[in-house]
């Protein structure tokens, strides 16, 4: 707040002219012997005096005295001392508040004259205040901190943005010209060079005259300093981007931050802290109580507050709100830290449309289905496992140019291994998948959230082709317990009579379809997938979407070493784990001590199958073996 200054705002006057530095030690001579503790003493205010007269010492000197007797009259310093009903009273009309800052660190006080109950008297006026100390406290941090973009010429501002929300106001809500008047004389006589710049929205055409007419009494710098837009929607979010992160910044000044504003956590004092110096956004993360679900709500800001989930449509955003706390309601503890994370919950809803019920539903199915089939690791490994991942046909290798993991899908061995042993592989593989997705979470700001399949089909024949009932049921396990985790799906060389069928499959009505094949009906699915049927349209995709650097020279690549299940299965990575490692990152690291781990399938038969995977003929090998093996790789 504006009385903290110190002696260390003296250093910062080098920056100033010889004559302004003389014009602030003149000023300061002066007002020797007068006492107003945090402005007469303070020399970085002394210079906001004199610049807003233009360095005239005694008119400087006029201003900041008759502001000095309005700190005494109004009472100044009641400002600081705790909450009060009146202030609360004022604060939950949501009229003033600080929220925010631009991209220069500079924090912005909104104002919503239209709001219900907009008082501008007395307690108005003081809430007000309130208000501008928290902003200017705000300031001082950011300046603290070095996130504050000063001018090299002027080193010594501190200014804030005042964004105006005229939406709501009408004839009827107006407020008079000298209460208007009284709020912005406030502000220009007893903060002078404290508004950096004021920006309008929704302003009525009856206000331009209200503010033509305020320029008679207001000055001229000030003036100068205020921008209406009158733009709206997206061309809104233009105009307001070269101030601010869209992110940052509420929706009606066409930003994406659709939080609402509560009173109580403005108001909030964190333990042993205090209130001055904290924006909104930055009190939701110490607020203990908040709407979702009460003090659970800080337990969820990891979500809330993610990049990705800013950057959705606010009915999105919503919607994933609604899934959290019915999940944080509903989950024990362990599948929370397990489920309750931004990328896992949007794979979730965008695999069911954004139908929050039917996502819910989802979650909890895959925790239950977990807790039944899908272990801790058990210490070593199963032989049939180390079998499985010896015949290389599913493992991650690279990343595309996106950044998303490359995982390997090749039909070039003929069917090794069980039902069991090969589902039990799958699970291992997408489990690694994973944790390789949140390993580059952490370690990455804007980290993909879905991986890049190639499906090798060049070497594809009978001899090669998975039972039917195997790649069912993987293709089930896949849809419902790792949904929307492929982005991209590269089918390879396929034989013509694949790549004949996926083109002719919409073309056919859905009752003459078995159930399973549904699925490759849907829009969203078919948009994923590219069959690749030549060397010309494979060089196309490699040029704009894949690195030679990270891709096996098979597919045009440079990478030349053959994968191996011994470092894939067991060399440790730098990290120290195989876990969230793909193979060249295993490859490339040093010998290390193995590490034996395993992920474990029910040896039930008889799992339960939803009526979209079931298929009567399951063991058959007939001809919808072709669109089976389609529907696992597409999946």
């Amino acid at each position: 707040m504006s009385s903290n200054g110190n002696s260390d705002n003296h250093g910062q006057l080098d920056a100033l002219k010889d004559t302004e530095r003389a014009a602030v030690a003149s000023l300061a001579a002066r007002l020797e012997g007068h006492s107003c503790p945090g402005l007469y003493d303070d020399p970085l205010a002394l210079v906001r005096y004199l610049r807003a007269r233009n360095w005239n010492v005694e008119l400087a000197e006029a201003l900041i005295q008759r502001t000095g007797e309005w700190r005494k009259d109004f009472g100044f310093a009641d400002v600081f001392k705790p909450i009060t009903e009146e202030l609360e009273r004022e604060c939950r009309l949501a009229n003033i508040y600080v929220r925010g800052y631009d991209k220069k660190g500079r924090p912005a006080l909104y104002f919503k004259p239209g709001g219900q109950g907009f008082n501008a008297e007395h307690a108005g006026v003081k809430y007000l205040v309130y208000c501008v100390e928290r902003a200017i406290a705000c300031l001082e941090k950011q300046a603290k901190l070095g996130h504050l973009v000063l001018h090299p010429e002027d080193p010594v501002a501190r200014k804030f943005v005042l964004l105006v929300d005229f939406q709501g106001v009408s004839t009827g809500s107006l407020l008079p010209l000298t209460i208007a008047r009284d709020l912005l004389q406030v502000m220009q006589d007893h903060y002078p060079e404290r508004l950096g710049v004021a920006i309008f929205v929704n302003t009525p055409w009856l206000l331009h005259g209200f503010f033509n007419a305020a320029s008679n009494f207001l000055d001229p710098v000030t003036v100068a300093k205020f921008t209406f837009v009158s733009a709206t929607g997206e061309e809104l979010s233009r105009v307001m981007a070269e101030h601010f992160e869209l992110s940052a910044l509420e929706p009606s000044f066409g930003g994406s931050d659709d939080e609402p504003f509560c009173s109580h956590v403005f108001l909030n004092t964190p333990a042993g802290q205090t209130v001055f110096g904290l924006e909104f956004s930055e009190q939701l993360q110490l607020c203990p109580e908040h709407e979702c679900g009460g003090a659970e709500y800080v337990d969820f800001l990891h979500v809330y507050r993610h990049w990705r989930v800013l950057k959705l449509a606010p009915s999105q955003r919503r919607a994933l709100r609604q899934l959290v706390k019915e999940l944080g309601q509903e989950l024990p503890q362990e599948d929370k830290d397990f489920f309750i994370d931004a990328s896992t919950l949007l794979r979730y809803l965008r695999a069911q449309s954004w139908d929050v019920a039917k996502a819910a539903a989802a979650v909890h199915a895959t925790a239950r289905w977990r807790k039944e089939h899908v272990s801790e690791p058990q210490g070593k490994w199963q032989a049939a496992l180390v079998q499985q991942c010896a015949l290389g046909r599913l493992y991650l290798r690279g990343f595309d140019k996106q950044g998303r993991p490359i995982l390997y899908a090749k039909f070039h061995h003929e069917d090794g291994g069980g039902h069991q042993e090969t589902l039990n592989y799958v699970i291992y593989v997408m489990e690694r998948l994973l944790a390789l997705l949140r390993r580059l979470e952490e370690d990455q700001d804007e980290a993909p959230d879905c991986a890049t399949m190639i499906v090798d089909l060049s070497s594809y024949a009978s001899s090669n082709r998975p039972q039917l009932k195997t790649l069912w049921t993987a293709t089930r396990i896949v849809k419902e317990h790792y949904p929307e985790i492929f982005g991209d799906v590269y089918v390879f060389q396929p034989p013509v009579r694949i790549s004949f069928l996926w083109d002719c499959l919409p073309k056919i009505r859905c009752g003459c379809l078995p159930q399973p094949m549904y699925q490759l009906l849907d829009p969203h699915v078919r948009d994923k997938v590219t069959v690749v049927t030549s060397q010309a349209q494979w060089k196309t995709i490699l040029q704009s979407k894949f690195e030679r650097s990270k891709l096996e020279r098979s597919f045009g690549g440079d990478l030349k070493q053959q994968f191996t299940s011994k470092t894939f299965l067991n060399k440790k990575s730098v990290r120290g784990s195989i876990y969230g490692c793909e193979f060249e990152e295993q490859a490339a690291a040093p010998e290390a001590q193995r590490q034996r781990v395993s992920f474990r399938f029910s040896s039930k038969e008889e799992i339960p199958i939803t009526p979209i995977a079931r298929c009567e003929s399951a063991e058959e090998d007939g001809g919808f073996s072709i669109v089976d093996n389609l529907t696992w790789i597409f999946r």
